[in-house]
């Protein structure tokens, strides 16, 4: 959830930074996504040499590119493919195509990177390589999913709606229709995330492993998108006459939000101890039903936060966009080093253990720069000793070189 917030909070500002100085950014669909891939490729390369680091840019950048891709493929979605639901359902194959060339371009270029030179891939290679296709996944799920939760949508709201926007008016069989399609997804998401725990187990090919991940992303995704759309639309519009505003509104559905994660993740708890230990999910594997409950709240506190910054930025400022852009960056600086250092390596073991490692690296290395310390100050004072010794020396030679010329003399 916080690194779904910190993502989002990260991609508003670059979006409204391209607005304020670019003008309108959806003149050529794709474009943004297409920089931001090769920009996050790229600082995953540099990082590579970090598990901590490059695991904490390919979670953030994922769920980033993720969102511009939502916002390129959605505007698609919206403005050109929106007369029926099956016309829309077009964007989805679109936006699949075109993520599929982008993975199979960067994982050639990872392949020849990591095969250059020794021609052998290093255990620093392959899990930057790992981290990479954890990244693309996440671009892919989030994205695919988003676009079919917009046609699951249009398909009982009876038109294209935005997906910053609500629906107007809706009748209680159009509510429950679409939280009902949401439901079911999240029951198969469940069947489906066994069936992944099964085939991890039991099979070594990472190829079927990723192709079977991604399928369970994306129901948790598809889930995850369709019922926060449900919940707004069932709960958002009423709550706001009620109270006068839309913000308490939605920091009641926040909550309602979260209480539920924690009810969810309860669940999974009893699960895990419940369940054979030949099957015993790892977090991996339960990461598209912890991914798809942390995108619902990540999502819900992100439109609370997003609207207070909002009322806040046009609360009489000459520049309120750009008073909106410094709070989100301000947020951001705050957030993301937390959850880089304290949470994100609980989630992993394998993170953790690299954390500790470093941890004791960086303590011997203090104890040996203070080893080296006293020992040079022991030497430099032994040096002074002796100095002081050749210097009392030098001076009883003196004493007695004068002695014998006073007594030649006389």
């Amino acid at each position: 959830a916080i690194s779904i917030y910190a993502a989002i909070l990260l991609f508003n500002v670059s979006h409204n930074l391209l607005k304020k100085f670019s003008g309108e950014t959806d003149a050529v669909p794709c474009v943004k996504l297409v920089v931001v891939w090769i920009v996050s490729q790229l600082l995953m390369f540099k990082v590579k040499e970090d598990p901590l680091s490059s695991t904490a840019v390919a979670v953030l950048w994922g769920h980033t590119t993720g969102f511009f891709a939502i916002a390129d493929f959605g505007h698609i979605q919206e403005h050109r493919f929106h007369d029926s639901p099956m016309q829309s359902m077009t964007v989805v194959g679109i936006a699949g195509g075109l993520l599929i060339v982008l993975c199979f371009v960067t994982r050639l270029l990872r392949s020849w990177v990591a095969l250059a030179g020794d021609g052998v891939v290093d255990d620093v290679e392959a899990l930057w390589m790992e981290r990479c296709e954890d990244y693309e996944d996440d671009v892919i799920t989030m994205t695919l999913g988003f676009l079919i939760s917009q046609v699951l949508r249009f398909h009982a709201c009876g038109k294209m709606v935005g997906h910053e926007e609500e629906p107007e008016g809706g009748t209680p069989q159009q509510i429950a229709g679409l939280c009902l399609l949401g439901i079911c997804f999240a029951v198969s998401l469940i069947v489906f995330t066994g069936i992944r725990a099964k085939v991890d187990a039991s099979t070594k090919d990472p190829t079927v492993k990723r192709m079977v991940g991604i399928a369970n992303n994306f129901q948790g995704m598809t889930a995850a998108w369709t019922l926060l759309f449900g919940l707004r639309w069932r709960f958002i519009e009423p709550w706001a006459a009620r109270f006068g505003s839309a913000i308490p509104a939605k920091l009641l559905l926040a909550l309602m939000t979260s209480l539920g994660a924690v009810g969810v993740i309860l669940g999974l708890d009893l699960m895990t101890q419940c369940v054979d230990d030949e099957f015993d999910p790892s977090p991996r594997t339960l990461r598209a039903i912890t991914g798809a409950v942390g995108l619902m709240v990540g999502l819900t506190w992100e439109q609370t936060f997003a609207a207070s910054i909002e009322g806040l930025a046009e609360g009489g400022f000459a520049h309120p966009l750009l008073i909106e852009i410094g709070l989100s960056m301000f947020l951001f600086i705050v957030i993301y080093p937390s959850w880089q250092l304290y949470i994100l390596p609980k989630t992993d073991k394998r993170l953790e253990q690299c954390v500790k490692a470093m941890q004791l690296h960086g303590d011997d290395e203090e104890e040996e720069n203070a080893e080296m310390e006293k020992a040079l100050e022991e030497s430099g004072d032994e040096e002074s000793t002796i100095h002081d010794e050749d210097s009392q020396g030098s001076e009883e030679d003196s004493e007695n070189q004068r002695l014998k010329h006073t007594v030649k003399r006389a």
